[in-house]
């Protein structure tokens, strides 16, 4: 089973997101800021983070660092934001975000690139 952490400091944002993924065969949790999701991570890691909100907490290299501790299970990450400068979307891709949408973002899309990632790394087990 495939486990998914979603971070945003919007609740309804969070259950949104994660009642959309609720039928996948997945363990969906929650979290509100990016401290929580690394006190989470830490305790059992996550096969993919979403972060949704602002993208200026994704972009310190210990988060990054902290996500991809584990060797064996690389955490794929999501970055759902408002629009950002060129420069920070880069900084993003340069830390290792896998992923960067713009909000809005359809739940039907998201949904659908995180199966698409959830295939991809059934490929590659």
């Amino acid at each position: 089973m495939y486990r998914i952490l979603i971070v945003s400091e919007d609740f309804v944002l969070r259950k949104a997101v994660a009642f959309s993924l609720n039928d996948l065969d997945a363990c969906v949790e929650c979290a509100d800021t990016v401290s929580a999701m690394l006190v989470l991570h830490r305790e059992s890691p996550f096969d993919l983070v979403i972060v949704m909100g602002t993208a200026a907490e994704m972009c310190r290299q210990e988060v990054m660092d902290t996500l991809r501790a584990d060797k064996t299970r690389r955490t794929r990450v999501f970055v759902i934001s408002w629009p950002q400068s060129e420069q920070m979307v880069r900084s993003m891709y340069r830390m290792g975000v896998n992923q960067y949408m713009t909000l809005p973002v359809s739940l039907h899309r998201l949904r659908r690139k995180v199966i698409n990632e959830l295939i991809d790394r059934e490929k590659w087990k």
